[in-house]
């Protein structure tokens, strides 16, 4: 692997998805974003687009019976769009830190948290394992303890850790941890190794079923539960509401 065959390796992506053999859907690149804009060739477009889409889009805060308040934080934009789902289906915030988190998405979490009014913080931390990433799980709780004042904060390191790469049985690669990292003596110190795994090596599926066993382990289940329940109740009574009103703009 070097930056040869790195090249040649885009090249023939780039190639097998022009010819068709690969999808341009299912490789993103959100670093490069687009930006358009909802436009219509009229007023009556407007008003049937704004009748259509009314009374949609209620979702219930299903963590609001929770004690503590929750956020997930991970390290890579590649991850966003594979831990969003897991992350809708609780209705937990997703931050993507691209490296060490910034002070701005630190202080975002710390505003979140306080006016939930809970009790405790938990962050669930997803970072490749090696020195750098496993830092970013260290240092978390201590900045925001230090920099935002919030006493009861955990984090919890979601993936990759050392258990789950021999619970996956991830295969050792040549890649080594940096011993120019400033972190690279905690990591061999605490693991006895300098090998290091990335997130990529996880199948997407296994990774959301982590995250998902994660978030499951330190929430009340029952909690959580009920307000599912609730939110079906919720959208029956919207849609009944709705089909009320859609019949009286139309009439």
């Amino acid at each position: 692997n070097d930056v040869a065959s790195y090249r040649a390796l885009i090249d023939l992506v780039t190639r097998a998805r022009h010819e068709g053999s690969i999808a341009h859907e299912v490789i993103d690149d959100p670093t490069r974003p687009t930006t358009t804009w909802k436009v219509f060739q009229n007023v009556a477009d407007y008003y049937d687009a704004e009748v259509n889409d009314i009374l949609n889009g209620y979702w219930r805060d299903l963590m609001q019976s929770q004690t503590n308040h929750f956020e997930i934080i991970a390290e890579k934009n590649t991850l966003h769009s594979l831990l969003r789902p897991v992350a809708a289906k609780f209705c937990i915030p997703l931050t993507i830190g691209r490296g060490q988190c910034s002070t701005r998405p630190l202080y975002n979490i710390a505003q979140r948290f306080k006016r939930s009014g809970k009790i405790n913080l938990v962050v669930l931390a997803i970072s490749d394992l090696d020195p750098d990433g496993d830092a970013i799980a260290h240092s978390l709780g201590q900045r925001l303890r230090d920099d935002y004042d919030i006493r009861g904060v955990e984090v919890i390191k979601t993936a990759l850790t050392m258990n789950q790469v021999g619970e996956l049985k991830l295969p050792k690669k040549y890649e080594r941890a940096k011993t120019g990292s400033p972190n690279y003596k905690r990591y061999v110190n605490a693991y006895h190794t300098d090998f290091v795994w990335e997130l990529e090596a996880v199948d997407p599926k296994v990774l959301q079923r982590l995250l998902t066993e994660a978030i499951e382990s330190v929430t009340d289940r029952k909690a959580f539960n009920a307000e599912v329940r609730a939110e079906r109740e919720d959208a029956a009574h919207i849609a009944a509401v709705r089909a009320r009103v859609l019949r009286v703009l139309r009439e």
